[in-house]
């Protein structure tokens, strides 16, 4: 995301309004260990951490959940 619109609740906002517009499907994301602002986001959408390795973490959330 740009700078210039960053720590404006947007990433939050786009995430929840897939969700909730695909709410039928399971989603799956992967972060780069050392981003700490994607990590919130998708850890406030209340995704649920399935997997770390060296680099990634793993983030799952699944329908009707």
């Amino acid at each position: 995301m740009d700078k210039n619109f960053r720590g404006k609740g947007i990433g939050f906002r786009m995430v929840n309004r897939i969700i909730n517009d695909f709410s039928d499907l399971n989603f799956y994301a992967e972060v780069v260990k050392g981003n700490k602002n994607s990590k919130k986001i998708f850890i406030k959408n209340q995704f649920k951490i399935i997997e770390t390795n060296e680099n990634y973490i793993t983030y799952q959330k699944l329908k009707n959940e």
